[in-house]
């Protein structure tokens, strides 16, 4: 292997690499090796089950049945030089590449490539300040060597969410599931007897806390639950922090839960779910910011600009559906107006706005007129009648999520 160092520049024009973000391709330097090959030596095809090899000078003759079928020239004006020798994991049946003049030839690991692309989130180029870069690459790095220890979902919160994903599952399912976590089952059965719902008579098992709540309130409830305990750390360093990152969880899910009811595009429930996990990515980040020393400067700003990243990546870990995935993903994109019809996001977005302006402790967020998703869900501005009535509405919501997750 050559010893030359590799530019960032270069990875950045090479397919698929240049889907990915400066910081990752940044990452990725570390899994790249640069080789001479000299004119007559074969390159075969297997090489592509463990590396996107590209010819960076000279040129590569693709041989299959003893035949050239394609050729690479860094030096032409071909895109095909910005691809991969082997442009598939197989090579397409060709047998091997043959070195035609003396050849640069840049390899990257395939694994290491295929991980950043699958983790379901980008992190724009353009958004990365001055020294974002080296905390991304650092997070990064602590993801992929197992440093930074990621919260896992109570087993019992998993069987839950994957019972209720079955629309052959019906209350005596979850019940007996439910059951078998006694802290989840009594927390349910003082939901069911709260202010919120009370009926004529106590509720004294969970099946019938079930019944009395409905079948997806139950599901929330049980997964927010979950959720609680992962906001919870021995640490005094970060304890504090991570309650209040809680709390503004509970705030937005609350809003959330009203915006989608009062718009009537959005399961309700599931907007309240979405609001419950949004703030998931600040438990690693704060853990990790403990580990290594960062000050609170350095802390807040991991939390604000990597928060929804790391925040997707656990959810994916955890098997949540794409819709609410993809809501936590882009609920600190204010600007974001799609052409698509009005999505989980929106109501996130909206909901991180409206709790914002209530919160005693505001942080930078844009005005109400600046955030399409306003617009998109008909909500008006902060005067408006409906603005008004949904803020209302949920300090009521607010208070009774509190009584249950508290």
């Amino acid at each position: 292997m050559d010893k030359h160092p590799i530019p960032e520049s270069l990875l950045a024009k090479l397919t698929p690499l240049e889907q990915l973000s400066d910081a990752e391709r940044a990452y990725l330097l570390k899994f790249c090796r640069m080789d001479t090959i000299p004119p007559g030596k074969r390159l075969p095809a297997k090489n592509a089950a463990s590396w996107f090899s590209f010819v960076i000078d000279g040129r590569m003759d693709l041989i299959r049945d003893g035949a050239v079928v394609d050729h690479i020239d860094m030096n032409s004006d071909s895109s095909r030089a910005l691809e991969p020798v082997f442009a598939t994991k197989d090579g397409e049946g060709v047998e091997f590449a043959l070195a035609t003049t003396p050849v640069k030839l840049l390899s990257v690991r395939r694994k290491a490539v295929l991980q950043l692309l699958d983790k379901g989130y980008e992190i724009e180029e353009e958004a990365l300040f001055e020294g974002e870069n080296e905390m991304l690459v650092e997070l990064y790095e602590s993801i992929q060597s197992n440093q930074l220890n990621l919260p896992t979902m109570p087993d019992v919160a998993v069987r839950i969410r994957m019972l209720s994903e079955n629309p052959d599952v019906g209350i005596n399912e979850i019940a007996k599931v439910a059951q078998t976590d006694p802290y989840l089952a009594g927390r349910l059965i003082q939901a069911a007897n709260s202010a919120a719902y009370r009926g004529s008579q106590t509720i004294g098992t969970v099946r019938e806390a079930i019944t009395r709540l409905g079948l997806k309130r139950s599901t929330t409830l049980a997964l927010g639950i979950a959720m609680k305990t992962a906001f919870v750390s021995k640490s005094p360093a970060i304890s504090n922090s991570l309650q209040k990152n809680w709390e503004i969880s509970v705030e937005v899910s609350a809003l959330a839960h009203v915006i989608a009811k009062h718009t009537g595009k959005i399961d309700s429930e599931r907007a309240l779910l979405a609001g419950l996990v949004h703030r998931i990515g600040a438990i690693p980040i704060l853990g990790y910011a403990e580990q290594s020393g960062w000050d609170e400067t350095r802390t807040k700003q991991a939390m604000l600009r990597f928060s929804a990243m790391l925040g997707t990546l656990l959810l994916k870990n955890w098997s949540f559906d794409k819709e609410i995935i993809h809501a936590v993903e882009i609920c600190g994109q204010w600007g974001r107006n799609s052409d698509e019809n009005v999505d989980l996001g929106d109501v996130i977005i909206a909901a991180r706005v409206y709790a914002n302006i209530r919160s005693p402790e505001p942080e930078d967020f844009p005005d109400i007129d600046r955030v399409p998703a306003f617009g998109r869900l008909g909500l008006g501005t902060l005067e408006s009648d409906r603005t008004l009535l949904i803020l209302e509405e949920a300090a009521d919501e607010i208070a009774g999520i509190r009584e249950f997750l508290s």
